[in-house]
């Protein structure tokens, strides 16, 4: 069972990997410091601290009290961005970075406990990659867990929930929330029209 779902496991990476190798898709990859500080300002938003649409249940602070501590956060360049694109900067840097070093780290360390059984390989160090591929595990669980918590208790994010199984997400919820991937997409589609006209031409 291990090792199907190990086969499994190294089937995604492949796909992930080639998918973006093909397109081009490096848009979960945090590019600036900028990514790190609205992520942490999402985490914020979460609290309530910048009022009710982002924030868990719609739950937030008083406004008297979450204003200024806002324009604190916002001084310090932690604040969540005015206008999002298709990866929210908390799953770039909070969500994607995290899980490509746990995968690395887990793949590693399961080719070398599988490949002792080929080669010799000092026991030593097969049991140092037992502890490492345990306690990445353990982290797993965790990163699962929070993920699948970041999703269910902000009613933003529900859609996105959805989508994690459908593959798909709404155009109303794009364009709502998520407007810069909203105009990207429609000059995407803008230029894609010409060439297909031209395709349909006798």
């Amino acid at each position: 069972i291990h090792y199907i779902g190990s086969g499994l496991v190294f089937f995604a990476v492949a796909s992930h990997l080639t998918q973006n190798a093909v397109t081009g898709g490096t848009g979960l990859i945090p590019r600036r410091l900028r990514d790190l500080g609205e992520a942490i300002g999402e985490l914020f938003e979460y609290a309530g601290i910048f009022g009710p649409e982002g924030a868990v249940f719609h739950l937030s602070l008083p406004k008297a009290l979450r204003q200024p501590i806002a324009e604190i956060l916002k001084s310090f360049g932690l604040a969540p961005p005015k206008r999002l694109g298709k990866f929210l900067p908390a799953e770039k840097v909070m969500s994607y970075t995290p899980w490509a070093i746990i995968v690395t780290v887990m793949v590693v360390t399961g080719l070398v406990k599988a490949a002792r059984y080929l080669y010799p390989i000092p026991p030593t160090f097969v049991a140092t990659m037992t502890v490492l591929h345990d306690l990445f595990t353990a982290i797993v669980v965790i990163m699962l867990l929070i993920h699948v918590v970041a999703l269910t208790v902000v009613p933003r994010n529900w859609p996105l929930l959805v989508s994690m199984f459908t593959t798909r997400i709404s155009r109303k919820h794009v364009a709502q929330w998520q407007p810069d991937w909203m105009k990207d997409l429609e000059k995407a589609e803008r230029e894609s029209a010409p060439r297909a006209e031209l395709e349909m031409a006798p």
